[in-house]
C-alpha cells in the first residue's frame, strides 16, 4: 500500500524535461561502491580508529551513524581512507583514484622525490608536515573536526556528479547560439523532472480513488482465494471502471477514509527547486522556439538541437523516396479502421477469438494516422535520420500488439536469440574456453526494418508459426493480420500524408519479432549452407555477434557470402572485431 501511494504522489514530478520539450532521451549515469562493511565498530569520540581493511589499507570511520554531524548524506558513516607505504601513512579519496592507482603513483612519485605526500582529493601535497607512523586503534588523532569531514565528502560527491562537461552531451547542429543556462538545462538530459511548482491536489485525488478502486477489486475477487473471475489474467481486455461497492468489508472502508482524509489534510514540505532561476528561464524560451528542433540521438546519451529547417528537408528526403513511402492525398485511417472492424467480427463469429479480445481488438474511439519523425545518428557522416512511425492510436495499433503476442514465443526459440545485455554476458560466461585463433567479429545489418519485402517477411513468419504445436488461431489468420499491418502503415508528417509500401516502421508493436523471425529464416539457410561457419553466432535483431575461427582471409570471404544471399537487405558489415589470446586458462582480446 505505501509503496503505491508513493509511485502516485510521485506522479507530480513526472512531467520531464523531454514532454516540456516534446521530445525524448535516456541518459547513463555511472555508479561508483563503497565498502561500509565497517559501520559495527564501536563508537569513540574524538578519537580517530585505524581499521585495517585490506593489506596496507586502512579505513578510519569517524563516530556512530547515529551522530548527526558526522554522517554523510546518504546517511552512511563518513570514513577516511588511508594507505601504508615506506613507514608512512598516506590518505587518499577512493572516489577519485583506486587504492592500485594510488599505490602505483606513490611508488612513482618515490623515485622522483624523497618525500612523497598526498592531500585530501588525492593530487599532491603532504597531509601533515613530517614522518605519519602507523596509528594504533583508539590513540590517534583525526586530522580535522567530524563535520569538515563530511562536508569534504559532499563536495567529492557533487564533484562526481558533475564530471561530465555539458558539451559532452549536448550537440548543436543548429545555427543558434544557446546560451549557457540552456546548454546546461540540457545537459542534464531530456528525461530529467524538474520540481514541480505547484501541487495538482484534483491529480492525488484521483490516485487516490484508483487506488482504493483496486483495493476493493482485490477484496471482491480474492477474499474466498479464488481468482478465476479476475478478469486480470486476460491478455487482451479493455481496462474496466466498474467498482465494487461499499459496505463490504468495514475495516477496508475504514482504511481508504483515513488514507484519503491523511493525504488530502496534509501540508507537504516545501521541495528545493532542483533548477536555479536561469535555467527556469532556458524552459520557457526553449519552448517558444519555432526554428530549432530538440531529439535525443540515435545511440548514445546526447541532446541534439537541429535547425528547424535542416530537420524537415531531411525527413523529406527520405518521405521522397518512392521505393519505401508513397504520398496520399488525403488521410486514410477512417478507411482502415473500418477494414480491422470488419476482419476481427469475422474471427470472432468464427469463435477464433473471445468477446474480450473482439472487445479490445475493435476499442479505439479516436483513431489516428501513425506520426513520422526522426533521430538523426551523430555517429554517421552527414548525420542522417532514423526514420521511426508512433503508432499509438493508430488502427493497427492492437492488432500489431494481437500478432507479436503470438510471434514472440516463436522468437525465443531461435539458435541466435538473444534478450538483452544481461542473457549475452551469462552466454558468454557458458561459452567456456576459445579456440587460440578465435577472432571475435560484430556485424551489423543495414537498414534492416525498412529493408524487409512484405512477401517475404510474411513467408518467414508463416514458417515459424507452422512449427507451433498449439496453434489456438490459425497461421493464415495471423498472416492476414500482418498484411493488413503492413500494408495499412499510413502516417503524417508536416501536414501530409503518407503510406508505407516496403519494409516495417520502428514504432509498430510486432515490428521486433517480425524483423527477428526474418533474421532468423535468413540466418538459417545462409549458415546451413556456408562452407565455413562461425564458432558462435547471437544476434539481437540487427545486431550480430560471431566468434570466427577460421582465419581472416576466410572471414572476409564469409562476409561477401552472407551480402550476396538476399537481394534487398541492404549490407551486413563488420562493425568491430579483435583477435584473443589465452590469459590464465581465459581469453582477452589484443
Amino acid at each position: 500500500m505505501a509503496t503505491k501511494l508513493q509511485f502516485n504522489l510521485n506522479q507530480l514530478r513526472t512531467k520531464k524535461l523531454n514532454n516540456m520539450l516534446h521530445t525524448r532521451t535516456s541518459t547513463d549515469q555511472a555508479t561508483l561502491q563503497t565498502d561500509n562493511s565497517l559501520n559495527s565498530f564501536p563508537y569513540q569520540e574524538p578519537i580517530l580508529q585505524m581499521i585495517p581493511s585490506n593489506d596496507s589499507i586502512y579505513v578510519a570511520p569517524i563516530t556512530h551513524p547515529e551522530h548527526p554531524d558526522t554522517t554523510d548524506e546518504d546517511g552512511d558513516i563518513a570514513q577516511e581512507f588511508y594507505i601504508e607505504f615506506g613507514g608512512k601513512m598516506f590518505q587518499y579519496d577512493p572516489e577519485i583514484l583506486t587504492a592500485e592507482q594510488f599505490l602505483a603513483s606513490l611508488k612513482a612519485k618515490q623515485k622522483s622525490t624523497s618525500s612523497v605526500g598526498i592531500t585530501n582529493d588525492g593530487r599532491g601535497s603532504p597531509i601533515s608536515s613530517g614522518t605519519t607512523t602507523h596509528p594504533s586503534p583508539g590513540n590517534a588523532n583525526p586530522p580535522r573536526s567530524p563535520k569538515k569531514r563530511k562536508n569534504r565528502r559532499s563536495r567529492s560527491k557533487r564533484h562526481k556528479t558533475s564530471s561530465q562537461q555539458p558539451e559532452d552531451t549536448v550537440i548543436n547542429l543548429s545555427n543558434v547560439q544557446l546560451s549557457e543556462a540552456e546548454i546546461k538545462l540540457l545537459s542534464r538530459g531530456l528525461t530529467f523532472v524538474p520540481t514541480p511548482q505547484r501541487i495538482n491536489w484534483s491529480e492525488i485525488q484521483a490516485d487516490i480513488d484508483d487506488f482504493a478502486r483496486r483495493l476493493r477489486l482485490k477484496e471482491f475477487f480474492d477474499k474466498d482465494g479464488n481468482t478465476a473471475t479476475d478478469a486480470s489474467s486476460h491478455p487482451f481486455r479493455c481496462k474496466g471502471s466498474w467498482t465494487p461497492p461499499c459496505g463490504r468489508e468495514p475495516a477496508l472502508d475504514t482504511f481508504i477514509t483515513a488514507v484519503q482524509q491523511d493525504l488530502m489534510s496534509s501540508q507537504p514540505a516545501v521541495i528545493r527547486d532542483n533548477l536555479s532561476k536561469q535555467e527556469r528561464e532556458a524552459i520557457k524560451k526553449l519552448q517558444k522556439r519555432v526554428d530549432i528542433v530538440i531529439k535525443p540521438a540515435d545511440k548514445g546519451s546526447g541532446t541534439v538541437i537541429m535547425d528547424y529547417n535542416w530537420y524537415v528537408d531531411e525527413c523529406l528526403r527520405q518521405l521522397n523516396d518512392n521505393k519505401y513511402y508513397q504520398k496520399q492525398t488525403k488521410d486514410l485511417t477512417d478507411k482502415i479502421q473500418q477494414r480491422i472492424k470488419e476482419y476481427t467480427s469475422r474471427m470472432y463469429n468464427d469463435e477464433l477469438i473471445d468477446q474480450k479480445t473482439y472487445k479490445y481488438l475493435t476499442s479505439n474511439p479516436n483513431p489516428r494516422a501513425g506520426r513520422f519523425y526522426i533521430l538523426p545518428k551523430i555517429h554517421k557522416q552527414g548525420n542522417p535520420g532514423r526514420p521511426i512511425i508512433s503508432s499509438n492510436g493508430h488502427p493497427t495499433e492492437r492488432i500489431s500488439e494481437f500478432v507479436d503476442y503470438h510471434l514472440k514465443p516463436l522468437v525465443q526459440t531461435l539458435p541466435s536469440y538473444i534478450k538483452d545485455t544481461t542473457h549475452f554476458l551469462l552466454q558468454l560466461q557458458n561459452l567456456g574456453p576459445l579456440p587460440e585463433n578465435a577472432i571475435l567479429v560484430t556485424l551489423d545489418v543495414s537498414s534492416l526494418y525498412t529493408n524487409i519485402p512484405h512477401k517475404e517477411g510474411e513467408e518467414a513468419c508463416r514458417h515459424f508459426l507452422n512449427t507451433r504445436p498449439l496453434k489456438s488461431i490459425p497461421t493464415e489468420r495471423i498472416c492476414d493480420l500482418i498484411r493488413m499491418i503492413l500494408g495499412m502503415n499510413n502516417f503524417s508528417f508536416n501536414g501530409q500524408h503518407f503510406l508505407q509500401t516496403h519494409g516495417t516502421a520502428m514504432g509498430t508493436r510486432m515490428a521486433p519479432s517480425y524483423a527477428n523471425l526474418f533474421m532468423g529464416n535468413f540466418e538459417q539457410l545462409a549458415i546451413e549452407n556456408a562452407p565455413l561457419k562461425p564458432f558462435v553466432w547471437w544476434r539481437y535483431i540487427d545486431d550480430i555477434f560471431m566468434i570466427w575461427t577460421e582465419g581472416e582471409d576466410n572471414l572476409k570471404t564469409f562476409i561477401n557470402y552472407i551480402n550476396s544471399i538476399h537481394p534487398t537487405i541492404a549490407k551486413i558489415s563488420v562493425t568491430s572485431r579483435a583477435m584473443l589470446r589465452n590469459i590464465y586458462g581465459w581469453q582477452k582480446a589484443i
